[in-house]
């Protein structure tokens, strides 16, 4: 990889620093993930009664100490639809206290996903109708219908 130094002077570790500023943030990011969240895993359509059940487990999170909240979404296609985040806008919105991440997987992933609990996890499962009787039952896994 080639630096291009002609926008900086002789004694300038302008390049340096930003490499390392964007290293260093990348690893706090990691150290981050690493943590305990308050973890909400959704199964179904995104819809304004879900965004209000979102924001209730928020309100949850923050009462029970929490700090970190993870919404993890389990759909078909990752990355095909991402009507998601635009609702969860009001959901940030109503935030002030705690870290929120937002991650999306494929629902194929959610039975070993649910293998390998620790902590208590809610899942919340809007409008798919016979799915309650195939999800997987983990001791550790709160199923909750919406």
């Amino acid at each position: 990889m080639k630096l291009k130094y002609e926008n900086y002077g002789k004694n300038d570790n302008s390049y340096v620093s930003e490499a390392r500023l964007r290293n260093g943030a990348r690893a706090e990011a990691m150290k981050m993930l690493s943590q305990e969240f308050f973890e909400v895993w959704i199964v179904g359509e995104v819809d304004d009664q879900l965004i209000e059940k979102l924001k209730e487990k928020l309100h949850e999170a923050y009462g029970k100490s929490h700090r970190r909240i993870r919404f993890r979404f389990y759909s078909n296609n990752p990355r095909s639809n991402l009507a998601y985040l635009d609702a969860m806008r009001s959901v940030l919105l109503e935030n002030t206290a705690l870290s929120i991440v937002i991650e999306e997987r494929g629902i194929e992933d959610l039975e070993k996903d649910s293998e390998h609990l620790k902590d208590e996890v809610t899942l919340l499962v809007r409008g798919r109708g016979g799915l309650l009787e195939k999800l997987p039952k983990a001791e550790m896994l709160r199923i909750e219908e919406v």
